[in-house]
C-alpha cells in the first residue's frame, strides 16, 4: 500500500470546535482527536511551588565508575528511534499510547507525526484512507474505538458510515431536515433506533451551517448557485462512495474478530484437554457428543471461552471440569453396559435357535393342483421358550444379566450347555404334556396314529416314526383345540396353530431390557370336540383317516360340497365351518317350531344321502356379479346369512334347504342388485340408514376394518338395522366377489 498523505490544509487558528454528532450533548473538545498545531503546545503556566520544611538529605550511594545505569528515561530515546519502533504498531496501539501520558499525546497529537499515523494504517490491509475532511487520530478512533463520538461511553455501538459517527442510544434526538437541502447534505437512518429507522436523518452540527449558506448562495443568482450546489453534491458522492469502502472494511474486521474468537476458544480448548490428558482423563472421556449427554451445554460453555487459559484460571476450572469428567464417564459406563446386554441378548437368540431348529420336522406335501407338480415343504416345530422364559434357567439369567462380552458368554455358555438344555427340554415337555392330557379326551385311535397319503419323502421312509406317540397324536388333522384367551376367535385351532398364537414359537426380542417370566399356564386351551367329530367325518369323505395336519397343509385349498359357500378356505376353515353350520341348524330348528310353515334342511349332516361331497378341492371359479342370485327365504330365518349365488346353485339351494323345486322369481328370490336395492329403500324408510352419512347409529359401533366397503353391505346393515337382536352375533357372511361380512356378536360361538 503507497503511502498515506494527508490532503487537508493545516489549521493554524486552534483547534476545530464544529459539532458534528446529533443528540442532546455535542461533541466536546476533549473528545476531539484532531491535531494540534505546533503553536498551540505552548507549556502550561508554572504553578507556585510549595516551600518544604529544609531537612537534611540521606547521602546517596556511590555507583562504580566502570558501571552506568541500565534505566533510561523515555524522554532520553532519540525521536526517531520511537518513531521507527511505532511504525510496526497499529492504528488502535497509537490510539492508546496518545492517551498514556503527555510525552506521548504531545509526540503523537503534533501535525509533523501524521507520517507514524499513515504507517499504523498502512499496517492494517483494505483500510479505506482518511478522509480529506478528517483527521486521522479522529478517524482511526471512529474505526477501531467502541465510544460514543459525543459522549465517549464506551459500549458494542454499530458505526454509521455515512455520517462517520458511533452514538449512543441516549444521545439521538432528531430535528426535521429542511427538504431544500436533503440532496446536498448527507443523511442515513441506520444509527436510530430501530421503530424509527429511516433514511433521513443528518447531523444537526451540519444543517445550520449548510443552510445558511444555502440561503446566502441563493441570492448570487442561479448560475453561483447551481455551482455550489454542484459542488456539494460531488462532495457527497466522494463521501457515499468512501462510505461503502468502509462497510466493506468493517464487514472484513468483523469475520476477522470472529475468527480470531474462535481460535481463542480453539487453542483455551486444546490447552484444557492437554491438561486433562496429564491429569489421565482419556479422549472418550472428554467426548461430551452423544444422544444420551445431558452436561453437553456446560462443558462447551466452560472450555468454549473467548479468553486464553491462565493458570489461576485453570485452577478455578479444574474442580467444575472434574466433576463434569467423572459423570460422563460413569454415563458413558452405563451406556456401554446397556450395549454389551443388548449384543448378549442378540447372541443368545442366536444359541436358542440353532437348539431349536435341531428339534423341528419338515415334510414335503404333494401339491393338490393338477397344473403344479412341485410339492410343498411344512414344518413342525414343538413348543419352545422365549427368551423371557429361558431367563427362569439361573444358567442363563447370569449369562444375560452378568456384565460380559459376548465371546465371554459364549465360553460361560459351553460350560453350561448340559444344564441349558435341560432346562429348554424339561420346559418343552411340560407344555407338551398340557396338550397330551387333553387330547386323551378325545376318542381311542388304533395303532396307526398317523398315516399319510400325501406325503413326499425319500426311501418311502415315515417322517414320523422317531416322535413319540403321545406327540404324533397332537399331530393328527383331527386333533383341535380352542383357547378362550383369544377373545372368541380361538376355536378349531389345531396343535401347531395354538402352540403360535400362545406365543411359544417365537423367541422374544425387544427394544427394552428383557425380563423373566412366569412358567406358561394353559388353563384356558382346552380340548374341542365338536371340532374333532367334524374333522374325523371330513378326513373320512377325503380317504386320508389318520392324517396328519401339515399333510393338510395351512394353505386355503378346500370348499364345502354341500353348500352355495364355495368360497376357499384353510383345513382349519372347513372344519369351522361344518361345527358352526350344526350348530346354527340346532338354533333354527328351535325358532322354526313356532312357523312349520317354513322348511330349513340340514345339507351338512354327515348322513344326508346325496352325491354331493362333505369337502372339495378348489377350482376354477367363475365370479361374474352379474350372474348372481339371492335367497329371499333365508333373511327371514333368523339365521344372519345371506345366500348368493348363480342361479343354478339358488334353485339347488332352494331344493335342499328348503324343499322347493321350483321357487318364485322375484318372490322367493331375486337378482342381487335388485335386493340391495330394495334393502337400501328398506333402511331409508325406517330412518337407521342414509346414503350420504354413512352407516347411521351403528358408524360409531363399527369401524372400517369390520367393514370393508364403506359402512358394509346392504345386506350387513339390512340385518342390523331390521333385525333387532339377531345382528349382535360375529360370524362370516359369504358373498361371492365380495369382502365377507363380519357381524359383532354376543353368543358364547364366535364366527
Amino acid at each position: 500500500m503507497s503511502k498515506r498523505t494527508s490532503r487537508r490544509p493545516v489549521k493554524t487558528q486552534g483547534k476545530r470546535a464544529r459539532k458534528d454528532a446529533v443528540g442532546d450533548g455535542d461533541f466536546k473538545p476533549e473528545h476531539d482527536a484532531n491535531f494540534e498545531d505546533e503553536q498551540e503546545q505552548k507549556s502550561p503556566p508554572r504553578k507556585r511551588q510549595r516551600v518544604a520544611p529544609k531537612f537534611k538529605a540521606p547521602p546517596r550511594k556511590k555507583q562504580d565508575q566502570g558501571k552506568s545505569s541500565s534505566i533510561v528515561r523515555l524522554p532520553d530515546i532519540p525521536t526517531s528511534i520511537i518513531i521507527k519502533i511505532m511504525s510496526h504498531l497499529l492504528p488502535i496501539n497509537i490510539i492508546f499510547l496518545a492517551r498514556v501520558n503527555k510525552f506521548f499525546r504531545n509526540l503523537l497529537m503534533n501535525r509533523s507525526s501524521v507520517d507514524i499515523w499513515h504507517r499504523a494504517m498502512d499496517n492494517v490491509p483494505f483500510l479505506p484512507e482518511c478522509p480529506p475532511d478528517m483527521s486521522e487520530p479522529r478517524y482511526l478512533a471512529l474505526v477501531f474505538l467502541n465510544t460514543c463520538t459525543s459522549c465517549g461511553k464506551a459500549g458494542k455501538l454499530e458505526v454509521d458510515e455515512v455520517l462517520r459517527v458511533r452514538l449512543c442510544g441516549s444521545l439521538v434526538v432528531w430535528n426535521t431536515v429542511t427538504p431544500g437541502i436533503m440532496a446536498l447534505i448527507p443523511f442515513s437512518g441506520k444509527i436510530a433506533p430501530t421503530p424509527r429507522r429511516s433514511n433521513a436523518y443528518s447531523l444537526r452540527g451540519d444543517v445550520p451551517s449548510l443552510l445558511a449558506e444555502y440561503e446566502a448562495k441563493k441570492k448570487l443568482g442561479d448560475k453561483t448557485f447551481q455551482t455550489w450546489a454542484a459542488e456539494k453534491r460531488k462532495i457527497k458522492d466522494e463521501r457515499l462512495k468512501h462510505a461503502q469502502m468502509l462497510k466493506a472494511f468493517l464487514g472484513i474486521m468483523e469475520l476477522a474478530d470472529e475468527q480470531e474468537m474462535e481460535d481463542i476458544k480453539a487453542e483455551r480448548q486444546k490447552e484444557i484437554e492437554r491438561r486433562l490428558g496429564e491429569l489421565g482423563w482419556t479422549s472418550e472421556d472428554l467426548d461430551f457428543d452423544f444422544p444420551e449427554c445431558t452436561n453437553k451445554r456446560t462443558w462447551l460453555d466452560l472450555i468454549s471461552q473467548p479468553k486464553p487459559l491462565s493458570d489461576q484460571g485453570w485452577t478455578t476450572l479444574k474442580p467444575a471440569l472434574t466433576t463434569l469428567l467423572e459423570t460422563n464417564r460413569q454415563k458413558r459406563s452405563e451406556i456401554a453396559s446397556k450395549a454389551r446386554k443388548k449384543e448378549r441378548e442378540t447372541r443368545l437368540s442366536e444359541m436358542f435357535l440353532a437348539i431349536e431348529e435341531r428339534g423341528t420336522l419338515t415334510v414335503s406335501v404333494s401339491s393338490h393342483n393338477p397344473d403344479s407338480e412341485a410339492p410343498t415343504s411344512f414344518t413342525f416345530e414343538p413348543p419352545f421358550p422365549n427368551l423371557s422364559h429361558t431367563l427362569n434357567c439361573p444358567a442363563v439369567m447370569d449369562l444375560y444379566e452378568t456384565d460380559r462380552t459376548v465371546v465371554e458368554m459364549e465360553a460361560k455358555f459351553e460350560q453350561h450347555r448340559a444344564e441349558i438344555e435341560g432346562f429348554l427340554i424339561e420346559w418343552t415337555n411340560q407344555v407338551q404334556s398340557h396338550f397330551i392330557k387333553l387330547a386323551h379326551q378325545g376318542p381311542k385311535i388304533g395303532k396307526k396314529i398317523l398315516q399319510s397319503t400325501s406325503i413326499v419323502h425319500d426311501n418311502k421312509s415315515d417322517p414320523f416314526a422317531k416322535l413319540p406317540d403321545d406327540v404324533k397324536r397332537l399331530l393328527r388333522a383331527d386333533s383341535f383345540f380352542n383357547s378362550t384367551s383369544l377373545f372368541g376367535f380361538g376355536q378349531c385351532l389345531t396343535y401347531g396353530h395354538v402352540l403360535r398364537v400362545e406365543g411359544f414359537r417365537e423367541l422374544l426380542r425387544t427394544a427394552t431390557a428383557v425380563s423373566s417370566s412366569a412358567p406358561p399356564n394353559l388353563d384356558h386351551v382346552r380340548w374341542d370336540s365338536e371340532a374333532n367329530e367334524a374333522a374325523r367325518v371330513l378326513l373320512t369323505g377325503l380317504g386320508k383317516p389318520n392324517a396328519s395336519y401339515l399333510e393338510m397343509t395351512g394353505q386355503a385349498i378346500y370348499k364345502c360340497g354341500r353348500c352355495h359357500d364355495s368360497e376357499a378356505k384353510t383345513w382349519g376353515e372347513m372344519v369351522r365351518h361344518y361345527v358352526h353350520e350344526k350348530r346354527q341348524y340346532a338354533r333354527i330348528q328351535e325358532r322354526l317350531r313356532s312357523d312349520p310353515n317354513v322348511t330349513y334342511n340340514n345339507v351338512h349332516d354327515p348322513k344326508l344321502r346325496t352325491k354331493q361331497p362333505l369337502v372339495q378341492y378348489v377350482g376354477v371359479q367363475s365370479t361374474d356379479e352379474s350372474e348372481l342370485f339371492e335367497c329371499r327365504i333365508c333373511p327371514e330365518l333368523p339365521i344372519l346369512q345371506d345366500v348368493v349365488a348363480s342361479e343354478t346353485q339358488i334353485l339347488s339351494h332352494f331344493l335342499d334347504v328348503h324343499g322347493i323345486a321350483d321357487p318364485e322369481l322375484h318372490e322367493q328370490y331375486g337378482p342381487q342388485e335388485e335386493a340391495e336395492a330394495e334393502a337400501e329403500d328398506e333402511l331409508n324408510e325406517v330412518g337407521r340408514y342414509d346414503s350420504d352419512d354413512g352407516f347411521g347409529l351403528f358408524d360409531e359401533r363399527f369401524s372400517d376394518d369390520e367393514f370393508s366397503e364403506g359402512g358394509g353391505c346392504a345386506y350387513a346393515r339390512r340385518r342390523l338395522a331390521g333385525y333387532g337382536g339377531y345382528g349382535r352375533r360375529r360370524r362370516y357372511n359369504a358373498h361371492y366377489s365380495r369382502p365377507r361380512c363380519l357381524y359383532d356378536g354376543g353368543d358364547d360361538d364366535w364366527w
